[in-house]
């Protein structure tokens, strides 16, 4: 089973079938373990792969017998907790409840949260499809009550050990997802709960998830419980000394409960009086979201005295929920499909200290065909982290300055993971004190609690999807981390109507001390697809008559990398793949259909088309590897493209083969500077296990005094070989001109260089100030701010050049494009055929020059002009353009002139020439008139347009 193969597909889903249908497997179950079913000695090779492949088909059944299966294995050690996909588990479509009692056997087992999680979603999917239970709602109702009964033990108890509120986490994670069905069946389970929220000394983190999963069962279901958890929860938002996490969800149920209670006046006194900045915040930005144009709104345009956009937005004020809903409606459906939409919310509650949010809720819900559904949600709770926040910062500090060292990553980490650490426990000891004394400790613990010590580091962060627990992760699981984690890793198989397999065999090691980190990890995918396309004449209990296509998709790989980060060596390996990599291949094949056989169907008289073609000996040879590609298809007529899929056979493959097989791994390794204060970077490439190492170096090399970067690649297997890089960037503080550049050379040979530069300046250019021979120094004209893009490319037989200038004073802007083509090898003109042949300058040599002046416009008492020189130049012509225009209050002219001329001669090759002109005179009558004038060559047209207007009339006249 380390790979999938196309033969598995049919074999596996029949498989996968038949022990769905099964009743009973308890009797198979012991013959796959015992190997029975071999007729051979029975290995434990052998035995791993069948019990392999019933696992894997055991995960994908999910029906009463094979969970019961599953629950019998996870109890013998024969399937760990991480082989199990929970979350399958609470999609399941069941209506037998008797699946609750082996999913609480394996949720004992694997001592697993995302299982007991994901038991609570089942609970409640099989309660709501079925609410009219008979035989089988004695077992809903000791599930429930099995909960019910450890909350209430476990937020009674006065021992707080370490694993009680973990414990006490899971099951009200667990009630949470059981939703309203947890009330219908234990009724008396909402005072439990309420007395969980209400224990001053339970947790707070522990307080908060029990008023979560109150307001998840919705307790609100007759008029006399909706009043008494009015009063409950207001008397939690009311109590300034309740952290502002139990506050806020306190109000967060209230809102959800009918306001017929004194809701608006009480929270408007919780605004005005509230001594708390956070608590206050979230509430207006909740009530700004949710209750728009309502009451609220309008008592603040009357009451100055509160304004919840000045509460939102007070400095300090960062506790927030948002609500935002968009609603779609499609008014040509039915009405119960006619609304469509989405909501999502956004909460984060800090409290007055704390750098990080203490609770955090993302939501998103959709509406359709008239039902609301809870598509996503990812929320958590965290306390203490401020020490765990300084450390990191401290880090990312270090990382702006300099890049730390491996030894100040792993201390960071392990500092931040002794922060989630139990603390030591004494042995449990019984004491026996006066009933007095018991009162004064009570009152010192009041005290206490009340001036907040500093909590211990805690979090707890959950992903639900649909409704259903998707992800759960706790303090807890760190402390694991801070040693060793040894993961070897699941076979996951999807089986689907189209036939699709996929195989995933996957490991990861991850071990770290003082001295360094060593891990290690494989990964080994492979898939398959087969579609299969059938026409038959089926004779019931008789025969079957037709034809089949069958198309194929295959793929498996192998991947395997190792990683060893220490003081003296850092170095990651990829090792080789030690089997052939068939990257993908693609099948098709035919079959006749006779009575029930099936037989291959020969080619059609019709061509074919088949090559094969690998990588060639020296790159196989640099690469240790060779690939392969290799493919056979009929050539089909235009007239048989309709019957392509049974005119053959065809196949396309994409392979990897080893083709240095004494070659272990491709290694790249950090190199210590010899420098002691050094900051180059070197890299080395090898391949460890060949005689020939394939060494390559990579230098990395950083002056910030010089405001230079440089990269260098080498091979000492080929010495004129070589690739650097330089970048060299202006100083900040810089007086000089600022220039940056940047050079990327290539060398194959010694006679054979190739670089690409490029480089970019600002400077301020004189030549436009000098003064002229008529004018005094006064008139000397400013200097243009010259901005300059040159990219070149050199090579051994040519080089090109391109280049953009702009360049602006007080009066003008100039841009100026140029390039040119000088070609240095006789024998190679590709340019030749591209290139007009004014373009070349010589047989080798081409170039062109554009340019483009603009005038600022010249603003008089009453008149404006405006010109623009354009010209684009080759070493033959000259073509030149002038545009002017000229504007007073009641004309304006406009003069665009176009020549083209030799330039050894001056002789003009071209002229063109347009004008325009407007005048408007106002005497008894109003004209306007406008004249066009075009000159091509010996050709002119003229066009005038007059308009008069006098009275009302306006008539038009064109000459």
């Amino acid at each position: 089973m380390d790979e999938i193969k196309l033969s598995t597909i049919t074999q596996f889903t029949n498989f996968v079938a038949w022990i769905r249908s099964a009743k009973d497997l308890s009797s198979f179950l012991e013959e796959v373990k015992s190997c029975s079913y071999l007729t051979e000695a029975c290995t434990p090779h052998m035995k791993d792969l069948g019990m392999s492949y019933l696992k894997d088909a055991l995960i994908q059944c999910n029906s009463l017998p094979c969970i019961q299966a599953v629950s019998h294995l996870v109890e013998s050690k024969d399937i760990s907790g991480e082989y199990l996909n929970y979350f399958s588990w609470s999609n399941m479509h069941f209506s037998k409840p008797e699946i609750l009692k082996f999913i609480m056997n394996i949720c004992h087992a694997t001592d697993s949260d995302v299982c007991w999680a994901s038991l609570g979603s089942l609970f409640r999917r099989i309660y709501l499809s079925n609410q009219k239970l008979t035989e089988d709602s004695k077992i809903m109702h000791d599930v429930a009550k099995y909960f019910h009964d450890n909350i209430g033990r476990l937020c009674m108890s006065n021992d707080s050990n370490s694993e009680t509120y973990p414990l006490l986490l899971r099951y009200l994670k667990t009630v949470r997802n059981m939703g309203r069905s947890y009330l219908l069946l234990i009724p008396q389970g909402i005072w439990r709960l309420t007395e969980c929220v209400l224990k001053s000394d339970v947790p707070e983190y522990v307080r908060t998830f029990a008023l979560e999963t109150l307001q998840a069962v919705n307790p609100c279901h007759y008029e006399g419980h909706c009043e008494t958890i009015y009063y409950q929860r207001m008397h939690i938002l009311r109590n300034a000394s309740e952290l502002t996490t139990l506050r806020s969800l306190a109000y967060e149920h209230i809102i959800q409960i009918p306001q017929k209670y004194g809701f608006e006046d009480d929270i408007l006194e919780i605004l005005k009086t509230d001594e708390n900045l956070q608590l206050k915040s979230y509430i207006a930005n909740s009530l700004k979201s949710l209750l728009k144009d309502s009451y609220f709104m309008k008592k603040e345009e009357k009451d100055n005295e509160l304004s919840l956009n000045k509460i939102i937005h007070y400095p300090g004020a960062k506790s927030a929920s948002h609500v935002n809903s968009q609603y779609f409606s499609l008014s040509f459906l039915p009405d119960g499909l006619k609304e469509f939409g989405f909501k999502t919310i956004n909460s984060n509650i800090y409290e007055s200290s704390d750098v990080l949010p203490r609770y955090f809720n993302k939501e998103f819900t959709i509406k359709a065909f008239s039902k609301f559904i809870d598509v996503f949600q990812l929320g958590g709770y965290s306390e203490g982290l401020e020490k765990v926040a300084i450390v990191f910062q401290k880090l990312v500090k270090d990382f702006n300055s300099d890049i730390p060292s491996f030894k100040k990553i792993l201390n960071a980490l392990q500092e931040a993971l002794k922060e989630f650490k139990p603390t030591q426990e004494d042995s449990s000891q019984e004491y026996n004190f006066h009933e007095s004394i018991i009162e004064n400790i009570r009152k010192l613990e009041q005290i206490y609690r009340k001036f907040k010590p500093n909590p211990e580091s805690f979090f707890t962060v959950f992903s639900d999807l649909f409704g259903t627990t998707a992800g759960y992760f706790s303090a807890k699981e760190t402390i694991p981390l801070s040693s060793s984690t040894d993961y070897d890793g699941i076979t996951l198989k999807l089986d689907f109507k189209r036939d699709p397999c996929f195989s995933l065999r996957s490991g990861f090691n991850l071990k770290w001390d003082a001295s360094g980190v060593k891990s290690g990890g494989f990964c080994h995918p492979s898939a398959a697809l087969t579609f299969l396309n059938r026409m038959v004449i089926d004779f019931p209990t008789i025969t079957q008559i037709g034809v089949q296509a069958n198309s194929s998709g295959y793929t498996s790989t192998q991947w395997k990398a190792n990683l060893e980060y220490s003081k003296d060596k850092k170095i990651f390996s990829f090792v080789k793949p030690t089997k052939t990599q068939k990257v993908l291949e693609l099948f098709r094949t035919n079959q006749l259909i006779k009575h029930d056989r099936y037989q291959d169907i020969e080619d059609w008289d019709l061509e074919r088309s088949s090559s094969s073609s690998c990588t060639n000996d020296q790159w196989s040879s640099a690469l240790g590897l060779q690939a392969c590609l290799s493919k056979s298809y009929p050539n089909v007529t235009r007239r048989l493209k309709p019957w392509a899929l049974l005119s053959g056979w065809c196949k396309w493959q994409f392979f990897i083969n080893s083709f240095d097989e004494k070659l272990e791994s491709y290694d790249l390794e950090k190199i210590e500077s010899t420098e002691a204060k050094s900051k180059d970077l070197i890299i080395k490439f090898s391949t460890s296990g060949s005689e020939d190492k394939r060494e390559i170096f990579l230098k990395f090399e950083a002056d910030d005094t010089k405001g230079e970067r440089k990269a260098l690649v080498e091979m000492p297997a080929f010495p004129d070989f070589i690739i650097s890089y330089l970048q060299k960037k202006p100083l900040e503080n810089s007086k000089e001109r600022k220039r940056y550049t940047e050079v990327l050379i290539l060398k194959l040979r010694k006679d054979q260089e190739y670089q690409l530069i490029y480089n970019e300046e600002d400077r301020l250019d004189n030549r436009l100030g000098n003064v002229a021979a008529d004018e005094s120094p006064t008139d000397k004209k400013p200097a243009a701010l010259v901005h300059e893009q040159v990219l070149s490319l050199d090579t051994p037989y040519n080089s090109y050049r391109l280049s953009k200038e702009d360049s602006k004073n007080a009066e003008d802007t100039k841009m100026k494009v140029f390039f040119s083509y000088d070609n240095r090898n006789p024998s190679k003109k590709w340019l030749d055929t591209i290139l007009p042949p004014s373009f070349w300058e010589t047989e080798g040599k081409a170039w062109l020059l554009f340019q483009i002046n603009w005038k600022e416009p010249k603003v008089f008492t009453d008149t404006t002009t405006r010109q623009t020189v354009c010209f684009v130049k080759d070493p033959h012509a000259l073509i030149y353009l002038d545009a002017n225009s000229f504007e007073t209050a009641g004309s304006e002219q406009i003069n665009i002139n176009l020549t083209k001329t030799e330039i050894n001669t001056g002789k003009l090759l071209g002229f063109a020439n347009f004008t325009y002109d407007f005048w408007m005179s106002r005497n008894d009558e109003h004209k306007e008139t406008r004249d066009f004038n075009l000159t091509v060559g010996p050709k002119s047209w003229t066009v005038q347009m007059q308009n008069v207007m006098v009275g009302t009339n306006l008539p038009s006249k064109l000459l």
